[in-house]
Formats: C-alpha cells, structure tokens, sequence
C-alpha cells in the first residue's frame, strides 16, 4: 500500500490556522498545549504551500500472531498466507516478497481461506470506539479493499442476534459480537460461518453470491451484509477454531465442520456441525452432535485433521494422546508424548509411501507416523485390535541441520502445521510463542530432513525500542516489554533468529554509539544495561534512578541516546528517566583490542550530571551534532536544553535555534510541528524520526509514529509500529496510488 502525501478524502484534516509569531518565536500547538518554538535564523516561509513529493510503502513485515490456531494456509498461487496484528500476509517463500490486506481496524483473531475460489474471510477483535467487530471477506487476488463484510443487525427489541428477525434493516442495530473468535468457509465458497465471543457465543452464517465469489478486482465499497441467513447460540464456551470437512467439495449446498472450543477447559469440547441452506421445499437447518471417546482417555482436543477420501479424522489432544475418529466416535488412541506433554497439531501425508501423519508436541517435538494394527503383542500381554496410529520417527528441529537459525532458548509449541509439499514432506510449522519455520521432513527419495529457514518470530510482548545499526546496512534491533531484543536484517528481508539478548526487565528505548560496538538498553525499574556488539557481552548494568513511583517501582527509563564521541573515544550517554531528570553519564574508553573481553575492557560510564527541570515526566532525547548540548520532550510538551558539559538549563530555546542536529527524533520542536493534527492530544503521537540523508532532490523528511495508524498530512508521513511486530517501510515517490 502507497500512504498518500495529501489526506484523503473523509479523513482528519489539518488545521489551516497559521501558527502565530510572538517576537523571533512562534507559538505553535502540540497536542492542545501551546509552545514556543524558534525556526533557524535564516529561515523564510514559503510563498505558497508545495506538495511533500513522496510517500511510504509498507515493505516488509517481521512479526506473526502465533496464538491463532488454524492461521496458516497455502493459497492458490503457492503463497503462504498468515497473520500479524491487524494485517493479513501473504509471502512469497521464493523470492520473500509480501502482499497485504489491511482493512481490519483491530487485531486479526481468525482467518479462513477457500482454494477454490480463491477467497478469504477474517475476523477482528473489538475496535476501539462505537464501531462492532466484523468478518471482512476478501480476494488475494485483488487485496486492495475487501469484497464485503459480515454484519449482525437485530431489532432494537431482540437482545441477541439469534433472536432477530428478517426485518426492516432500517430499525435495526447492529449487534456489539465483541470479537470474531473463528471463521469457517465451505469448500466451495458459497457458505461462511463467523463465531463470536459474546454472551451467547453466537454462530452466524452468511451465503455469498456468485458474483462476489467470481470478482476480479476489488470494488470502491463492499457488499454489506447485515443480517446472516441462520444464527444460534454455542452455550458458555468460546469457539477457538473450526476445521471443514473437506469432503463435502463437491456439494455447495452442505457445509460439515469440526469446532473446538477454548483450550482452557479440560473436558472433551469437541463438536460436529453439519449445516444445510435448503432450497425448494426445504428448510434450511443446523445440526451438531458431541464427540463421544468411550474407554479412551479423553481430554482438551488442539487439532483436526481430515483424511480425504477414507472418512476419518485424526485429533490431537493435550493429554499428548493422538485419537482416530469415524463419524463423532473414537475408534482408538495412541499416547505419542511422554509425560504430561501435550499434541499441538496433527497434519495427513497424503502422498507418502513410508508415513500417513505428522504431528506436532507442545515441547517442540515431531512425530511421524501412519495409521494400522499394532504388531504382536508382548509375552504375557494383549494385542489390542482395529487400526491406532503408529509412530515410526520422532524428531526435534534443535537436533537437524540448519538448526543453528532457530531462537537460542526457545522451546516452540507447536500449534499450527501446514504441508506444502506433499511429495518432499515441505511443511511449514507455527508455534504458540510467535515462531514459523520451514522445515523439510525428508520424504522425497535421498532426502534429509533439515531445517530450510525462520520464517518469522514474533515477540510475546509489546514492541517499544527500535534502534538502525549506524554501520552495517540494513541492521536493526528492537526491543519489548518482557525485555527481549531480537535483531533484524531489513536487506535480505529475514529475522537474525539466533540473536537474541534476553533480560529480567521491559526494553522501551535502545541506542547504539556512533562506531556501532555498543548498544544502549533504556529499561523499567530504573535500570541501564549497555552491551557490547556483536557479542551482546554486558558492558555495563547500572540503576539510573533510586526514585520508586506509587506502586513502589522504580521509575522506568523511557529514552537513551549516544553523543557523537569525542577524540579519545568518549563522549555522553544521556538517560530519560520518568522521574522528571535526565541522567548524563560520561563515556570513557579507549580502542578495544582483539583479545580484550568484557570483564577487562577499559570502557566505563561514569555519572556526570543530573538534569531537573522538567515539570513532568520525559519522554524523548536528543544531542546536537556536536555533542555539546542536550534536548529533553516531556510529557506536559515542555522543551529543555541543558549544556553537556557542565548541566546548565538554557532558559532560552532561541539560543540553540541555528545548532545541528544530527537526526531529529524528538516529538516537540520546530522540525516537528506538521507531524501533529489538530485533534491530537500529547499522548497520540508517540515517535518521529528524520531521514538519515538527504533524499535525491536534496530534501529531507519525517515519519511520525502515531496511535491512529493512518498515513496522511501534507508535512510527514504517519505510521504504527504495532505490538509483536514491526513494519519495515521505504521512502517512494509521489507518483501511484497503490501497489
């Protein structure tokens, strides 16, 4: 997607009051607080207002929700289709290239995918604001805009969708569903089903026409539909995931699907639905029937897997039992695992001469195996009759070639499995912990099972700290609240998997020094960690502020910036603390040698000064170019500047109005101001960063990180950074509307 220089129309527009001139100062509007800023000395307005003349494209995305159970599919065109936050992926696993859909206005909860009619359908968590969640059917093909979206609307006298009649859609409200907590779509595409997380869990079901299913291209508005053609209640339990028969491909007119409900519940809640439209003389009509398990253990079931043309089912089971079903009955059950290890996911080999099944351990571990009598029994025992699943290999991927790219320390649960490949057993596996990896199982004939690459790894928690590498090209790290700072190369478009530094406290600001060797972690509870690169050794760990906030915490530190060193290598590392001071401390080294590791490396960071002033906390920092001064944002849109050197506040911002700056990251300030739209408040917008160099006209621009999320204004560009992901975005020029 292109973001627009210009707002488009509907969207918030910019004030076209002109800030206001109070001596050499102008008075400018920062979310809703007023402020004097100074422009440098030699500079003029522009006679007349000039198009920004480029805009951002979302590039590349690192980042998976892995907590969506049934979220990985193979799509007609051999792309793989997942989901992170509110964006549906689709990636090209040659050339690595992404393609998105980005409709949703909250986080992506399910995900549906027909191969015939190459149609998807996704559900949504509640939106802030009035708005209801809803599913929003779309085309990979055509991913610009969604084809249409599946409403409820009841009378205002019914209380739940189920009770609402086929009425007058103008007396009708629309139904607050609370999320779409799963999506099903029958193989045909005609028939959806949407599965809501409110009081009476409700099941909607929607039929689409043929000349949704059969579009091209995407139209300027989608089809609304605001009333589904069958709705009933589920009961208590909250619907995770729903697998469809794929059997009934060549009926358009029945759809058969598998449910399971939440995992948190220990009892078997397992549930067969069999849903038909009707048509002439018939009604249409849903019926269901509980999986019955007999004498076999039975527990909290994870998985479905459909065999296609012998009518039965493998399920895999928390309790680490992997169970046949025919009908909705348990035939037989075969304990995988050892111990209390549970089965993530199962998956059919279909054309495998040596293995029928993979399935996936919640401690990271693959079995295969096939489906047959067991052999004879034990001297003294008994050979149970009827076909059980058979395990001929167990595996886990630390122990596989190209092992080394996977997350040091990561135990993976598996959750998700999707085969690529049914020949070479190509199959690519999701873990609950935000990880997937390409893995071939070494099916084909010479073949060794291997691991291909990381696809993706995600974060548990929520990303705050982004940092470039001011040397190597294309490095970057960031860095969340459970303080895990992973590493990224934005060239080849991968994740540095196997670079990881974990920590006991949330990252929420990271810097690395000039020369690229050291990387600063601004953290919670008051603490600095500084790291030595590539190594990621501990150069230093140091509690900043010794002040503890009402809960009895220390205060975080939410900023940390490198000054430019000086000649003998030194130079300042300032720490923002919500404490409301700013802590400099003073860089000594001299020129590590090979050999040198970091318990006698000669760097230290020694406390030089305390910085007070601020009337509330600070949110943002940043030195001059030369190193000689220190700004400070605060959270009330007070600007400080403080000499390194000795401490002092300069009372006037005018004094450093003409000073360089070597890359403007603050939020407040002169080069700011057409980063903030009138209806912001101070907490809207979140990040600004420049240009590291001038672009080829010789201009340089701004991209501003804001709640919003939306891309538009005639100064900047705006963009979000969401939690468990990143967006990678590069600057294009002003000349498409969408790509």
């Amino acid at each position: 997607m292109v973001f627009f220089a210009g707002p488009k129309p509907g969207e918030r527009q910019r004030s076209n009051s002109q800030p206001q001139a109070r001596g050499d100062g102008i008075v400018c509007e920062f979310g809703h607080k007023r402020a004097i800023v100074f422009p440098p000395s030699r500079w003029v307005p522009l006679a007349k207002k000039e198009p920004l003349g480029a805009g951002l494209v979302r590039d590349h995305v690192y980042g998976v929700n892995g907590s969506i159970i049934g979220g990985l599919h193979l799509l007609r065109d051999g792309r793989v289709l997942y989901v992170a936050a509110r964006l549906c992926i689709m990636e090209d696993l040659t050339e690595g290239r992404h393609t998105y859909f980005d409709a949703h206005d909250a986080d992506v909860l399910s995900i549906g995918y027909c191969q015939a009619r190459d149609i998807a359908v996704s559900g949504q968590q509640d939106p802030l604001g009035p708005a209801c969640p809803c599913a929003l059917v779309w085309s990979p093909r055509c991913p610009q805009r969604p084809l249409a979206q599946l409403r409820s609307f009841a009378s205002r006298s019914a209380k739940s969708v189920a009770m609402a009649g086929r009425g007058d859609n103008e007396l009708m409200d629309e139904v607050s569903l609370k999320m779409i907590t799963a999506v099903a779509i029958s193989c045909t595409g005609r028939i959806v089903a949407t599965f809501a997380d409110d009081e009476q869990k409700t099941i909607c079901v929607y039929e689409l026409p043929d000349a949704l299913l059969d579009a091209q291209s995407a139209p300027e508005k989608p089809m609304v539909f605001k009333q589904p053609i069958y709705s009933c209640s589920t009961g208590r339990s909250r619907i995770d995931v729903a697998f469809v028969n794929p059997l009934d491909a060549g009926d358009p007119n029945r759809m058969r699907f598998v449910t399971i409900v939440e995992k948190q519940l220990s009892s078997n809640v397992m549930k067969f639905w069999d849903y038909r439209p009707g048509g002439k003389g018939e009604e249409q009509c849903m019926t269901t029937s509980n999986a019955t398990f007999g004498k076999n253990a039975s527990s909290a079931l994870t998985w479905c897997a459909f065999c296609d043309d012998e009518g039965f089912y493998l399920a895999s089971g928390n309790n680490g039992h992997l169970y046949i079903l025919s009908g909705n009955s348990c035939m037989s059950s075969t304990h995988v695992t050892i111990g209390k290890v549970g089965l993530g996911c199962v998956a059919m080999l279909t054309e495998s001469q040596e293995y029928e099944f993979v399935v996936a351990a919640s401690d990271g571990e693959l079995s295969l195996g096939r489906v047959g009598e067991d052999g004879p029994a034990r001297p003294g025992g008994r050979r149970k009759l009827g076909n059980r699943a058979q395990i001929g290999a167990k595996f886990s991927l630390d122990k596989l070639p190209g092992a080394d790219q996977l997350p040091k320390g990561m135990r993976p649960r598996w959750n998700n499995v999707l085969v690529l490949n049914q020949k070479t057993g190509l199959v690519l596996l999701g873990s609950e912990n935000h990880l997937l990896v390409l893995v071939d199982l070494g099916l084909a004939r010479g073949a060794q099972r291997r691991v291909v690459r990381v696809l993706q790894v995600g974060y548990n928690g929520e990303c705050w700290a982004l940092a470039h590498h001011p040397t190597m090209q294309g490095l970057c790290a960031s860095g969340d609240s459970k303080g895990v700072v992973r590493f990224w190369d934005t060239v080849r478009k991968r994740p540095l998997a196997n670079k990881t530094y974990k920590n006991d406290f949330p990252v929420y600001a990271m810097e690395f020094s000039a020369s690229g060797d050291l990387l600063a972690l601004a953290q919670g509870e008051g603490m600095l960690d500084v790291l030595f690169f590539p190594s990621l050794e501990r150069a230093a760990r140091k509690r900043i502020s010794h002040e503890k906030d009402a809960e009895g915490k220390f205060e975080r530190l939410c900023d940390v910036k490198f000054s430019t060193p000086e000649q003998d290598g030194g130079g300042y590392l300032a720490c923002a603390c919500w404490d409301q001071r700013v802590y400099l401390l003073r860089v000594t080294r001299t020129s590590r040698k090979k050999g040198i590791d970091a318990e006698t490396d000669p760097t230290q960071f020694i406390p030089h000064k305390t910085l007070k002033g601020n009337s509330s906390s600070p949110t943002h920092l940043m030195f001059t170019a030369d190193g000689q001064y220190v700004m400070s944002n605060s959270k009330d849109a007070q600007i400080l500047i403080w000499k390194t050197c000795s401490g002092e506040r300069m009372h006037s911002l005018s004094m450093a109005r003409d000073a360089r700056w070597p890359q403007w990251t603050c939020i407040l300030g002169w080069p700011a101001i057409g980063c903030w739209q009138t209806d912001y408040d101070l907490t809207d917008l979140t990040a600004v960063c420049q240009t590291a160099a001038p672009a080829p006209n010789g201009s340089h621009y701004i991209a501003a990180g804001a709640h919003a999320g939306d891309a538009h204004g005639t100064t900047r560009q705006e963009m979000t950074i969401s939690a468990s992901s990143c967006t990678a975005f590069r600057r294009i020029p002003q000349t498409a509307t969408s790509a």
